[in-house]
Parts: C-alpha cells; sequence; structure tokens
C-alpha cells in the first residue's frame, strides 16, 4: 500500500494540476470580488488638467484683485488672468490660464468685484491640484492578480477603464455521500445524522469568486455515486464528503475510476484527514475528503 504523502507534496501537486481558466471581458461595475487577469495601466491622466483644491478665488499678482469671472466644476473660465485679476472657483473647477495660486474663500474679502486680502498671501501653487498628480496616462496601476474591491473599482473607472479583463468564475460541486445521511435535518432516524458537510463547504467557499452546486447526500451505491458525477460534468471542482477511508462502504475511490477519473494521490499524512483524496478527469479535479471533519 502506497504510504500517505507529506502535507506539502500534497499541495504542490494540488497547486501543479490546477490550470487557469478561461478569461472573460466584463464590465468593471460587475468585478468585485475577482482578480485581475491582466495588469490594468491607465487610459487618462488624473486630474486632466489643474484644477482647484478648494474654494476661493484664483488670482494672479498683488491684492487687490479684480473678479473677471468665474470657474465652475464642469464650466470652466474662458480666459486668461492678468496680474491684478482674480476668478471665483469652486474645488475641482479648472484653473485659469495666467492664475498661480488659489486665495482661500475665508481669506478673501470681497467688495463688489474688488478682492482685498485678509491675512497671509497664499505660496506660488497652494491649492492647486496639478494636471497628473493621482497618474498619467500609460502608468501601470495594478498588477495581474490583484484581487478587486471597492477602490479597485473606483481606480479602474477614474483610469478610463469601462470594462476589465478576468478568468471565469469556477464552478464547484459538493457532495454529500453516505447511507446515513439524511437531507432533512428535523427529520432523523436513530440511525441517521444530517448531512450537513457540504452546507458548510459551500458556505466557506461563498466568500470567493465561485458557482457554487450543491449535490445529495447520495446513497453508498456505486452507480449512484458513479451518477452524481455524471451530473457535475460542467464542474471544474468536485468536492465529495465522505466515502474516501478504507471501509467496505468507502466507495468513492472506485466510482472516480469507473467514471473516468484518475487518481492523482491518496491519503496524507496530516490529522486529521488523512484519507483525503485528489483527482482528475480532463479539466475537472475532483477533492475527496473524508466525512468525519476530525477523520485520522
Amino acid at each position: 500500500m502506497t504510504p500517505p504523502i507529506a502535507l506539502a507534496e500534497a499541495q504542490a501537486r494540488l497547486l501543479a494540476i490546477s490550470g487557469p481558466l478561461e478569461l472573460e471581458n466584463i464590465p468593471v461595475r460587475d468585478s468585485v470580488g475577482r482578480y485581475l487577469a491582466a495588469a490594468i495601466i491607465a487610459q487618462r491622466t488624473q486630474p486632466p488638467a489643474d484644477l482647484s483644491a478648494m474654494d476661493g478665488y484664483a488670482i494672479c499678482g498683488s491684492a487687490p484683485w479684480q473678479v473677471i469671472g468665474e470657474s465652475k466644476c464642469g464650466s470652466p473660465f474662458g480666459s486668461a488672468v492678468a496680474s491684478g485679476q482674480a476668478v471665483r472657483i469652486s474645488t475641482g473647477a479648472l484653473i485659469p490660464g495666467g492664475a498661480d495660486r488659489v486665495l482661500l474663500q475665508e481669506d478673501a474679502e470681497r467688495s463688489g468685484d474688488l478682492v482685498t486680502l485678509q491675512g497671509e498671501m497664499p505660496p506660488l501653487g497652494k491649492h492647486i491640484r496639478r494636471s497628473g498628480f493621482d497618474f498619467t496616462s500609460g502608468v501601470p496601476l495594478m498588477d495581474t492578480g490583484t484581487w478587486i474591491g471597492p477602490a479597485q473599482i473606483a481606480l479602474m473607472l477614474a483610469a478610463g477603464h469601462n470594462s476589465v479583463n478576468v478568468r471565469r468564475r469556477p464552478i464547484v460541486t459538493f457532495i454529500d455521500s453516505g447511507d446515513e445521511l439524511t437531507a432533512d435535518p428535523a427529520n432523523c432516524q436513530p440511525y441517521q445524522i444530517p448531512a450537513s458537510n457540504s452546507a458548510m463547504l459551500a458556505a466557506m467557499a461563498s466568500q470567493l469568486p465561485v458557482d457554487i452546486n450543491i449535490l445529495g447526500p447520495i446513497p453508498d451505491r456505486i452507480q449512484s455515486l458513479i451518477n452524481a458525477f455524471r451530473e457535475s460534468e460542467n464542474s471544474d471542482l468536485i468536492v465529495t464528503s465522505g466515502g474516501v477511508s478504507v471501509g467496505d462502504h468507502d466507495l468513492i475511490r472506485p466510482a472516480l475510476e469507473a467514471w473516468g477519473a484518475e487518481i492523482d494521490f491518496w491519503k496524507v499524512s496530516i490529522k486529521p484527514g488523512k484519507p483525503l483524496l485528489v483527482a482528475r478527469r480532463d479539466h475537472q479535479i475532483i477533492l475527496g475528503l473524508p466525512g468525519n471533519p476530525v477523520s485520522n
């Protein structure tokens, strides 16, 4: 009998048979929880131009200043500012040509179209967000494999991306097996126990970007197990619970072989979980777990 393999070897062999899934291009707004399949490169510059960081006046030269117009968000002032002139400006609005700083609203006193200084003169460039302060077009922003959360979605949209390349969501099927299992936890005979492992495993997997199916409980019959595997043939990963040890009714291994799967390894030198099985069938990976979570 082949001895159990070490945990590190089992992990390495499992990763070695796990290939990447197909690429798909999806809307950025639908990508939360996924992982980047390609690096994100900025398609635009942010900010695209010099913008005001505060409400106040875009000014040029020394006080006093003559107010010659207004620059609002989405509606910039159309001319340049000369020495001794000012433009009323809002936070985020375009800095007009010629303006070299922003005078805060609370540091200005206005009478009609004349603005005077109340307090200290701001230094050159003060309260101006320069073009490209966040990033410039063509620079890499996120690497392949980056997890996509709310901040990453905002960054991709700000960088000019409507869609993003990710890997297809894997399909995972969980199968409970065992004659002693019942699907109704409120109606158990003395010789039965509720089927709970697949529900637990599915709940754990639900935190990942996967599509989940649950089958069972499946009785300890080779043909019943083969039928369950056939029903799962669209799955990328099949996780079974129970039937992987050496008892007379542990039928996962012969059922897999009859279905056409190839056993990659069986039994890992860990406690609990020693009778762990990994098999393959075409692109599918089958992970066989003991039904008893503390099985040795």
